[in-house]
This record gives C-alpha cells, sequence and structure tokens, in this order.
C-alpha cells in the first residue's frame, strides 16, 4: 500500500467512527420596527472654522490640499484670490505661492 491509500483508509476509518453532529439552527427573528430615537441621523456638518482669503502670487494654475482639513483650493491666474480655512491657510502662505489677500 501507499501513502495515498493509507491516508485515504484512516480518513474513511475516521468517517465511519465519528457520529454525526446535530445540527440546531435559531428560529428566526421577527423583524422590529426601529424607534424614531434610535434611527440612525445624516452626519451633522462640524462647527465652522473662519476663513482666511488668500492670493494666490503665481499664474499657472494649481491645486493644494490644506495640511490640516484636508481640504483641496484652486488657484489661478484667472482666479487669484480664494476663501481658505484658517487651519490651512498658516502653512499656505509660509509658502512663496500665496499671501493673505487685504
Amino acid at each position: 500500500m501507499c501513502c495515498g491509500q493509507k491516508r485515504a483508509t484512516l480518513t474513511q476509518e475516521n468517517f465511519k467512527r465519528t457520529p454525526p453532529a446535530s445540527v440546531q439552527t435559531p428560529a428566526p427573528v421577527a423583524a422590529q420596527p426601529i424607534p424614531n430615537a434610535q434611527r440612525a441621523t445624516a452626519p451633522q456638518p462640524h462647527v465652522s472654522w473662519s476663513s482666511v482669503r488668500l492670493r494666490y502670487l503665481q499664474t499657472s494654475p494649481i491645486r493644494v490640499r490644506g495640511s490640516v482639513t484636508g481640504t483641496h483650493y484652486e488657484f489661478s491666474a484667472a482666479n487669484p484670490v480664494a476663501a481658505v480655512d484658517a487651519r490651512d491657510a498658516e502653512s499656505l502662505v509660509g509658502t512663496r505661492f500665496f499671501a493673505k489677500a487685504g
């Protein structure tokens, strides 16, 4: 007998010795309506932070991401001034590309 035949024989013998397991399934639970107080509500917008108007000092179009909020801001020669979240403004002004608009 080779290895595969011995393995098959052992598997068959173990299968014959093992009594079948009884499987019990739980009874289905009837769906209950969720009270209005427990229903999920749409996320509320966070508290608004102040904004700062920044002027883009270059001419080519640019899209930057605020370092704090992750918000994307777009600037170009045609639209050089935009309102930026005050939390993002400091890092943008720290570059040579932006200045606070009057």
